[in-house]
């Protein structure tokens, strides 16, 4: 999934970019999930973009309300894998090599 930014309703934020992993509000099994992911992301693609995190709460991945993890009975996460409204970023995102560090960290995640 790619991101998009929008600083009002037609205002478009060219400068954002990076890469975010989403659980869902509150800590749960996810998030520990969540975590390995990010590590290898920053691994793997952080010579590439920004690796997008929050830590308030003590993990590493971002919290949002999405209905995709919201409405679903087991871990999960949604990968936000950089930003389209972003040309030099997505430019990045149509090569080889951001797609295969982006598919190298998901199965290393998987993995462990």
């Amino acid at each position: 999934h790619s991101d998009a930014a929008n600083g009002g309703d037609t205002e478009w934020v060219p400068t954002a970019k990076g890469v975010s992993v989403y659980t869902y509000l509150g800590q749960s099994k996810s998030d520990f999930f969540a975590d390995i992911l990010v590590k290898e992301i920053e691994k793997n693609m952080g010579h590439m973009t920004t690796i997008r995190k929050d830590t308030k709460d003590g993990d590493l991945d971002k919290e949002a309300d999405f209905y995709v993890l919201r409405e679903t009975a087991c871990p999960s996460f949604l990968i936000e894998a950089g930003f389209h409204t972003n040309e030099e970023e997505c430019k990045k995102m149509l090569t080889d090599e951001w797609k295969d560090a982006l598919f190298k960290s998901i199965v290393d995640a998987c993995k462990k």
